[in-house]
């Protein structure tokens, strides 16, 4: 019976594939850098409490209460200070343009009216576009302004003696731009850049690989056309495409779950088109580089998954290592993540999400060009 198992023809086309196996090296190498890559990501970037948040401080006393609490914000991992300002316009406008996460509000007096014991107001604004990114630094907040006036307290006030520092300063937190902190509308905008990377990419990597497999390659070669004609002739169809699935994901945002736009619709679909550009390009530059439709298939993965770990869409950016952060900001969904939340959270205009734009446009240019270069008119 063993002897009729290990004869059998089957052995022998067994061979023969761990043969083909071994030698398609880059299909054996996509096999094991794949899982090393996800154990990376996850393992370094996966953070569910942010630290080095970006934070103002609006003050308008200079009095030493003011000076502990300033201290005592800049001495903590939470946040990362960015300026001390007098100026509320610029404050709102860096909490728009997503540079800072948090303006802390000193109001004049603040000094006199502790040690008056008239328990002045502090103001903390959040940006709540990530609700999880602020939450755990919220709640720290009051624990650091314990801390602050702890020894202060205890040496200028004395007919406090009996009470602790909590009660000598009310905290008001406004959470803006989604301050009920409703998780779909973080994560929904953030979605329709995942789709597209997701889909467009795979949707032309096959596409030069599929015409080399097929034979219908020799023909395009033949013909008096440039390399720029061929992928140009693979993106622009495609984008009715993309629309398709953008117009997808909107419907169901609105009608569904009711997350709101406050910046203009037609701004949001216009910043679509250089994303939708770039991926179905970095499709098309898969394509080339693959020989065959199992690494025209395989290869994406490699910029999809990095593309959802390290854009800010599962995790917040910020709570990212510094080598993560640098690697996010070379994805294009990355900008495109930023650009939907501020319009449609923030109500962002042109002159907020510009700097994202001109990336997006950018990259889109790049990643043409290297498809130009790594074009070759042969099919070996």
């Amino acid at each position: 019976m063993l002897a009729k198992i290990f004869t059998s023809p089957v052995w022998a086309l067994v061979l023969k594939e761990l043969m083909l196996l071994r030698r398609d090296r880059a299909t054996i190498a996509m096999v094991f850098l794949l899982p090393i890559i996800q154990i990376i990501l996850f393992g370094y970037t996966v953070n569910s409490n942010p630290k080095q948040l970006p934070m103002v401080i609006n003050s308008f006393d200079n009095g030493r209460f003011t000076r502990a609490l300033t201290t005592a914000m800049k001495n903590t991992d939470y946040f990362a200070m960015v300026s001390v300002t007098q100026d509320e316009t610029t404050t709102r406008q860096m909490l728009d343009e997503g540079k800072a996460q948090f303006v802390l509000s000193i109001p004049a007096h603040f000094t006199r009216d502790i040690i008056r014991g008239n328990k002045p107001e502090l103001l903390l604004e959040a940006d709540g576009t990530d609700p999880m990114a602020i939450s755990n630094a919220i709640a720290a907040v009051n624990m650091l302004i314990t801390q602050a006036f702890k020894d202060q307290v205890k040496g200028s006030l004395h007919y406090l003696n009996n009470t602790n520092s909590e009660g000598i300063v009310a905290l008001t937190v406004h959470t803006l731009y989604n301050p009920a902190g409703v998780a779909q509308y973080n994560t929904i905008p953030g979605l329709i850049g995942i789709i597209l990377s997701g889909g467009l990419i795979v949707l032309t990597a096959l596409s030069i690989t599929t015409e080399r497999t097929e034979g219908s390659l020799e023909t395009l070669f033949a013909m008096p056309i440039k390399p720029i004609h061929i992928i140009l002739s693979k993106i622009l169809p495609n984008i009715l495409v993309g629309y398709s699935q953008v117009l997808l994901v909107l419907i169901a945002a609105f009608f569904i779950f009711k997350v709101p736009c406050h910046g203009s619709l037609s701004l949001l679909l216009l910043v679509c088109l250089p994303f939708i550009v770039v991926n179905l390009a970095i499709g098309v530059l898969f394509s080339m580089l693959a020989k065959s439709p199992l690494q025209a298939i395989q290869l994406p993965l490699f910029f999809i998954f990095p593309s959802l770990m390290l854009s800010g869409f599962v995790f917040p950016f910020l709570s990212m290592p510094i080598w993560g952060r640098w690697l996010g900001e070379l994805l294009p969904a990355t900008y495109f993540i930023r650009i939907a939340r501020s319009i449609m959270l923030k109500g962002g205009g042109l002159f907020q999400v510009w700097p994202e734009l001109g990336m997006l446009c950018f990259l889109s240019l790049i990643v043409v060009v290297l498809g130009v270069f790594c074009f070759k008119r042969t099919l070996d």
